[in-house]
């Protein structure tokens, strides 16, 4: 059997998100903690990583989950390391800017002029930040891997 680790590479300050693990277009279940280690027989796998759901409207599916797939090839002698991590994080914490920004503003009355210039930026800012999430909603993680061989000696 071949080994296989997926590990969540966050920042400290990140919240724990719980992942879909695909493999081969079959969700195999839901990753909830920062490294997940699977024994899989040797062969080619398309490992795919998902946040998010699908939506049923009728008889369409809405795809809106963020996801990353990446092409993989085990071998028996070796353990193989797929690594992910977010790579819209500058994004991502110009949109957190922007809520506490909001978040604020609901609490604290901006004075005129300024709260016209806040308001239209805030707008132009998530209008981007949508736009941007949207466009790259398929390849969002950045995925690294590696192998680590493992040597077979026995001792006697």
């Amino acid at each position: 059997m071949a080994s296989l680790v997926i590990t969540h590479k966050r920042s400290r300050f990140s919240f724990r998100l719980p992942y879909q693990i695909a493999i081969n277009s079959i969700t195999i279940g839901v990753m909830t903690t920062d490294e997940v280690r699977l024994n899989l027989p040797a062969a080619n796998y398309e490992v795919c990583i998902r946040f998010g759901s699908i939506i049923p409207v009728g008889k369409r599916q809405f795809d809106l989950s963020l996801s990353s797939t990446r092409r993989l090839r085990l071998s028996d002698n070796a353990t193989t390391h797929l690594l992910f991590e977010d790579k819209e994080r500058w994004w991502n914490i110009l949109f957190d800017i922007d809520l506490v920004m909001w978040i604020v503003s609901l609490i604290i009355t901006i004075p005129s002029p300024w709260n016209i210039v806040y308001h239209v930026s805030s707008d132009i800012i998530f209008i981007i930040w949508l736009v941007r999430l949207i466009s790259v909603r398929k390849h969002y993680y950045k995925t690294t891997t590696y192998q680590q061989t493992i040597n077979n000696k026995t001792t006697t």
